[in-house]
């Protein structure tokens, strides 16, 4: 589970074909990406995973993996009090019509089943970037953000930025995000701690 972003008072937690606008994209990671994909193929189960995108008939259900997430695979990092105030970026139904209707919003199936999505903002911001926690470590965050990664390059992006999680962090240093800053948010009272990160795109 890969989580990202911090805005409109909600934490928003991550394939190289870009052609995506219209067409489902069938994807089994096998090509070296700075030696994370390597990683992920002697570590990992990775099945075939789907990119395609996300459509306003989907939002229920990206909106109740996003909830599962945020209780399963944050459990660790976040308490009980941190993570309903996070699971409440549901209730802003205008937010998420509009990303997926303005953002380039793609979502990961394996065998039609919704296991991941993820979001680029205005080409250079990772906005949205979550897997299903019983679909971890099969290379479905990898596929997501290989996919986003390679719509920025292809839209000349010098650098791809992101509010990632404490859970999310590892995954994105992994992929050669640095740490600008710990952002400390204040949500419906109660305080969460996540991080600014950046990759250059350029000179790699």
């Amino acid at each position: 589970m890969i989580l990202s972003s911090l805005q409109g008072n909600f934490l928003n937690a991550v394939c190289t074909n870009t052609d995506l606008d219209s067409e489902r994209v069938n994807i089994t990671v096998h090509q070296p990406a700075n030696g994370v994909t390597d990683y992920y193929q002697s570590n990992f189960y990775m099945p075939k995973i789907n990119l395609r995108p996300a459509r306003l008939a989907d939002k229920i259900a990206l909106q109740m993996l996003y909830r599962r997430t945020i209780d399963y695979a944050c459990i660790n990092d976040y308490d009980q009090h941190q993570r309903a105030a996070w699971k409440l970026g549901t209730e802003n139904e205008s937010r998420w019509d509009q990303a997926i209707s303005e953002q380039y919003f793609i979502l990961a199936e394996i065998d039609s089943e919704i296991v991941g999505f993820g979001s680029l903002k205005n080409g250079c911001y990772i906005d949205f970037m979550y897997t299903d926690p019983g679909h971890l470590r099969e290379g479905v965050g990898l596929a997501i953000y290989m996919q986003l990664e390679a719509k920025a390059r292809d839209q000349g992006v010098q650098a791809l930025k992101s509010d990632v999680s404490k859970t999310g962090r590892p995954f994105f240093a992994k992929l050669g995000f640095r740490l600008i800053r710990e952002n400390h948010n204040l949500i419906r009272g109660v305080q969460i701690v996540n991080y600014h990160m950046q990759k250059n795109l350029t000179g790699d």
